[in-house]
C-alpha cells in the first residue's frame, strides 16, 4: 500500500473518530420516563425527565400505520445536522423534514432549555401513539442528536375512545333554558359549562358542573333575563376519562314577564279568605303560578 493511501485512510479514521468523540462528548444522557400528564380523546399532555441536551424534539407516530420501528428513524437522525420546525405539539402539522421515507414519524414539538412538557393535539380518539424524545445540542451550526433509547423512551400511549355529545340545542326562558343533546357512545355522564358573555366569566355553579346522565335533557336555571350566554358539554366514562369539549352554543335568555299592579289585579284573582280583622287578602294570582 502506498504511503499516501495509508495516510489518507488514517486521516479518515481519525476524522471519524473525532466526530464520534465529539458527539459522545456533547451528548451522554437521553430524555427518559415519558409520562402522560392527562389523556383526552384528541390530546395527550406529555411530560418526561430531560437528559443533558440543550434542546430536544418530540417525535410522534400513529400505530394505525403499523407497528413503530424506531431503528431507521434513529439512523436518519444520526446522519442529519438540521434542526426542525416547531409544530407546537400539533400532530396534524408535524413532520420530520428532510428525512425521506418517514413521513408518518412526525416532529411535533421542539423545546429548549429546561422545558420538559408538551401538549400533543389533533390526535384521533381511540388511537395508540408512540412518542420518542430526542435530546440534541448545537455544535457550531450543526445539530447533534442523541439517537439512543432510554427507560420509557420511546413510549406508547392511547387516546381515550370517547367523544363529546352531539346535536346540542337550547330552548331559552327568562331564567335559563332547557338543553338537549344526542348521547355519546360509552359516556356514563356529562360535564356542563355555562358562560356569561357579558361578565366574561362562568355563570355561578356552571364551571364543569357534573349533571350525571339525564335523559338527553337538562334545565339550566338561575340565569338573568335578557342576557347573552353560551354553553358546552363534555362526556365522561366509567374510567373517569373526559372527552374534549363540544363547541360553544350561544343563547340569550328571554325577557322577564312584565306584571304591573293593574294587570295583576285584573287577571281574575280568586279570593280564598278575607280576615276582617286584618288588611291582608289572600289570593291566587299570576305571580303565584
Amino acid at each position: 500500500m502506498k504511503r499516501s493511501t495509508l495516510y489518507l485512510l488514517v486521516s479518515l479514521m481519525l476524522i471519524a473518530f473525532g466526530v464520534n468523540a465529539a458527539k459522545a462528548g456533547l451528548l451522554q444522557a437521553q430524555a427518559r420516563y415519558i409520562a402522560a400528564a392527562s389523556v383526552q380523546s384528541n390530546q395527550i399532555n406529555l411530560a418526561w425527565i430531560n437528559g443533558n441536551g440543550t434542546k430536544r424534539i418530540v417525535v410522534a407516530y400513529d400505530l394505525a400505520n403499523g407497528a413503530a420501528d424506531w431503528a431507521p428513524v434513529r439512523t436518519a437522525l444520526g446522519t442529519t445536522t438540521a434542526e426542525f420546525t416547531d409544530a407546537g405539539g400539533d400532530f396534524s402539522n408535524g413532520s420530520i423534514q428532510s428525512i425521506s421515507g418517514y413521513a408518518n414519524y412526525k416532529v411535533v414539538d421542539v423545546l429548549a432549555g429546561a422545558a420538559r412538557t408538551s401538549p400533543i393535539t389533533n390526535l384521533t380518539a381511540g388511537h395508540t401513539y408512540a412518542f420518542h424524545v430526542f435530546e440534541y445540542r448545537m455544535n457550531g451550526g450543526a445539530a447533534v442528536y442523541d439517537t439512543d433509547g432510554a427507560t420509557m423512551n420511546p413510549r406508547e400511549i392511547a387516546t381515550i375512545d370517547l367523544a363529546p355529545p352531539t346535536g346540542l340545542l337550547v330552548t331559552a326562558n327568562s331564567e335559563g333554558g332547557k338543553i338537549t343533546w344526542t348521547n355519546a357512545t360509552n359516556a356514563t355522564g356529562y360535564f356542563l359549562d355555562v358562560f356569561d358573555i357579558d361578565a366574561v366569566d362562568f355563570a355561578s355553579g356552571y364551571d364543569m358542573l357534573d349533571i350525571g346522565n339525564p335523559s338527553q335533557a337538562f334545565w339550566i336555571m338561575g340565569l338573568t333575563a335578557s342576557k347573552s350566554y353560551k354553553f358546552r358539554m363534555r362526556s365522561y366514562n366509567s374510567a373517569n376519562k373526559v372527552s374534549v369539549a363540544t363547541s360553544w352554543v350561544n343563547f340569550t335568555t328571554a325577557a322577564a314577564p312584565a306584571y304591573t299592579l293593574t294587570s295583576w289585579l285584573t287577571e281574575s284573582p280568586t279570593v280564598l279568605k278575607i280576615d276582617e280583622t286584618a288588611t291582608v287578602m289572600l289570593t291566587t294570582s299570576p305571580l303565584q303560578t
